[in-house]
């Protein structure tokens, strides 16, 4: 497989092109394409990620008031003006868990589905995660609310290992609606932790709203990844169309040109509306498309994290 892998790519001549989901998607080991991604990641930039990654998220956190003051990080603020304590590294170990929507419109989507895309994203920040000696965990629900999998936040290989497993085979079985996954993660997770949730909110805005703002509540440091298949984003049919809502199984039969104005219009208030939601809960939302490099996903994710902004 290795010198399969490395055949391909030095034929294609291109990380970017060998990184695309199209390309990865031939690698059916998610370990390993989430491997692939932190690698091919690591080769555009000019000093060690990990030493970066490491001094903007995990030996430093914001400063709040009540925090000792004589541990703020004078030189982080000189050149951030944001007021950051110095951590110890036995403090700055988190538990991260992740929440991946597996509800029906996350199977949407060729030659990669959301679901496949919003996998592969979480499998390399776990990796990451993990290099950082972080702890990754992941909930998942089943349809009718059957308990899925809960994997408490740890530290070890072999947990990492089982966790890209169960991500795996969540496109075997078809999960809970998306407001549910995210009222079990809110009632399971009493601890603080990085909570990422990765899901097309494709549900009731009001029912995302109030499920979000419970792990809010909690005090769970909450990242969005919105994740969209190119057709949903740009609405590119033009024969007449059946289109079925994922959800109900809902038919409806048309021309494209009859609805697409409309289509993007709507789409252009959940953007907003979801943006709006962010905002007022201090969270970031990042929007992704599945035909986008894995690697630009993740630049986003490490970039807002060193700006205090994810």
């Amino acid at each position: 497989m290795a010198r399969e892998l490395q055949n391909s790519v030095a034929a294609e001549q291109s990380p970017v092109l060998y990184l695309s989901p199209e390309w990865l998607g031939r690698v059916k080991s998610l370990e390993l394409r989430a491997r692939l991604v932190v690698e091919g990641f690591l080769v555009g930039l000019h000093k060690s990620p990990y030493k970066g990654f490491s001094v903007e998220f995990s030996e430093h956190r914001a400063y709040v008031p009540g925090d000792d003051p004589r541990r703020i990080d004078w030189k982080v603020y000189a050149r951030t003006r944001k007021l950051f304590l110095k951590e110890f590294r036995a403090e700055t170990n988190l538990d991260a868990y992740f929440l991946l929507d597996s509800s029906a419109s996350m199977h949407y989507g060729a030659p990669v589905t959301k679901l496949e895309y919003g996998a592969t994203c979480a499998g390399a920040v776990a990796l990451l995660l993990y290099i950082q000696g972080d702890r990754t965990g992941m909930i998942s629900v089943e349809e009718g609310g059957k308990e899925g999998i809960l994997l408490r936040a740890r530290g070890r290989r072999q947990d990492l290992a089982r966790m890209y497993r169960e991500l795996s085979l969540l496109h075997r079985k078809r999960g809970a609606a998306f407001e549910v996954l995210l009222r079990r993660g809110s009632d399971i997770l009493r601890k603080r932790s990085l909570v990422v949730v990765i899901s097309d909110f494709l549900s009731p805005p009001e029912a995302i709203r109030s499920e979000l703002g419970r792990l809010r509540h909690r005090g769970h440091d909450v990242i969005l990844f919105w994740v969209l298949s190119e057709e949903e984003v740009r609405f590119p049919f033009s024969q007449p169309s059946v289109f079925v809502e994922p959800e109900s199984g809902r038919r409806i039969i048309t021309e494209p040109d009859a609805v697409r104005a409309s289509y993007l219009s709507a789409l252009a208030e959940h953007r907003a509306a979801l943006n709006d939601m962010a905002r007022d809960m201090e969270m970031d939302i990042l929007e992704m498309q599945t035909s986008r490099n894995y690697t630009a996903a993740l630049n986003d994710f490490l970039e807002g994290r060193s700006a205090g902004k994810v």
